[in-house]
């Protein structure tokens, strides 16, 4: 009696910089198929055995538009950001009315007491911003934005200290596997103390980092690969299926566990 759907694990993949490539930024997502009962068993209702890469909603609905999700107010975390599990995590990041403070930790490759609260990618092009305030006394210090899969798979637009001053460094790990080696592919902006603006646009598969204090939108470095950051991207073990994400990171090698305050975290879809 009726119709009857079946559901499976997909995923939505995009071509490379160059055209070339499949590559999966989302993750695993949920698929539906009809299926027909044929001999008691079920059938794809389209026929054959795989699942069409582009079927017709069962159902015509008109799609929710979008929603912008913009954190300003920091009494608890909002449900939309994870971090990398732990019994403690007061060690790592505590809410205050006007900020969401994070603790330097251990570095961005670590595996270990990281201080990166995130959200996950949910569409193909979007843009995410964040305020950071934060005084690094030394290189080994930073906070900031950063688009991350895992630790040979990322981008980071980050706070820190080079040639006598905060300055901003953009960093990346292209799929840098088994080493996880960054590569800066710009050099520092010397900025002045206090807040500053940072912002991400993803587009496919580029992505390019902006920053402000007051006035316009600056970019900062080149136009990065952003379909590195994604289940096929990079080479060698814990490829996995998570998806990407983008949020907010500090890092303190020194041990000083210095921090950093995040007045804000925006995430724009389609932006």
């Amino acid at each position: 009696m009726g119709r009857h759907y079946h559901s499976f694990l997909m995923g939505r993949p995009i071509p490379g910089p160059d055209g070339a490539g499949r590559f999966c930024p989302l993750g695993r997502e949920t698929g539906l198929e009809e299926v027909v009962w044929r001999d008691g068993w079920l059938w794809l209702a389209a026929g054959g055995t795989v699942p069409r890469a582009e079927v017709p909603s069962p159902v015509e609905v008109e799609p929710a538009p979008p929603v912008p999700s913009v954190h300003g107010s920091w009494a608890t975390l909002p449900g939309d950001f994870q971090w990398l599990r732990t019994p403690q995590p007061e060690r790592i990041f505590r809410c205050e009315p006007d900020a969401l403070v994070l603790i330097g930790r251990e570095s961005i490759g670590s595996w270990f007491e990281q201080a990166l609260v995130a959200r996950r990618q949910e569409h193909l092009t979007y843009a995410a911003e964040a305020v950071v305030a934060f005084e690094p006394e030394t290189y080994q210090q930073a906070a900031g934005l950063v688009t991350y899969y895992n630790r040979f798979k990322l981008h980071g637009l980050w706070l820190s200290y080079e040639n006598g001053g905060p300055a901003l460094v953009v960093a990346s790990c292209p799929g840098d596997w088994p080493d996880g080696r960054l590569t800066y592919p710009a050099e520092p902006v010397p900025v002045r103390p206090g807040p500053v603006e940072m912002r991400v646009e993803v587009d496919g598969a580029s992505q390019r980092f902006l920053w402000r204090q007051g006035g316009e939108w600056r970019q900062i470095g080149p136009v990065l690969d952003a379909s590195v950051i994604s289940d096929e991207g990079g080479r060698g073990e814990h490829g996995s299926f998570t998806g990407a994400f983008v949020g907010m990171f500090a890092m303190d090698l020194t041990g000083q566990r210095r921090e950093a305050r995040f007045a804000r975290f925006g995430y724009w879809p389609g932006a």
